[in-house]
This record gives structure tokens, sequence and C-alpha cells, in this order.
């Protein structure tokens, strides 16, 4: 039997307030907080019976999924950390935000 561990959450998209940077303008601020903990915790869970093998998000990622600078900018760069740096797959299911205005 493989036991091992994986890490699920959503909705990083920003609050898209007037006169707030959001998607689009800046780096998702709290969303790369997280990544970076979850870097952390995949690191430390390596040479236990419960490895991360996997990193799921359940959508939601950026607040208007059809303008490409809020996926180019703001959350791209971020899931790279991920993919590109920590080496995680890294699973997408999309959400509303994600496909609709």
């Amino acid at each position: 039997m493989t036991r091992f561990s994986f890490i699920a959450y959503g909705d990083t998209r920003s609050s898209g307030e007037p006169n707030v940077p959001g998607d689009g303008d800046i780096l998702q601020p709290e969303h790369s907080r997280l990544v970076n903990r979850m870097i952390a915790k995949t690191r430390e869970l390596a040479s236990t019976p419960f490895p991360v093998r996997f990193v799921l998000q359940s959508g939601d990622a950026v607040l208007r999924g059809q303008i490409a600078a809020m996926w180019n900018v703001s959350f791209s760069p971020i899931i790279e950390k991920l993919t590109k740096g920590a080496n995680r797959p890294y699973f997408f299911s999309v959400g509303n935000h994600d496909v609709t205005a």
C-alpha cells in the first residue's frame, strides 16, 4: 500500500474592490504566501510515510478568467513556484470566475 498526502485549496482571486490593486495588477500576495507554506510543508513531509504527492486547486484562480493579464501577472508565476521550483504536480479545476465574466 502506498501512502501519501496531497494539498487542496481554492479561490485565490482578488476581491475586485475599486482602488485596490488586484488580479492583473500585482502578484496575488496571500496566494504567494500560501504556496510558500505548501512548499515548506512538502519538504517537511518528504521523508515521512505521508509525503505530499500533488496539489489540487478547486478553481476561482482569478477574478476574470477571460483577461489574460490576470493569469499572467497575478497567478501563473505563483503556480510555477510549485511546478517548476518545487517539482510538484498541480491539478486545477476551473471555477465560475475562471470561465465567465
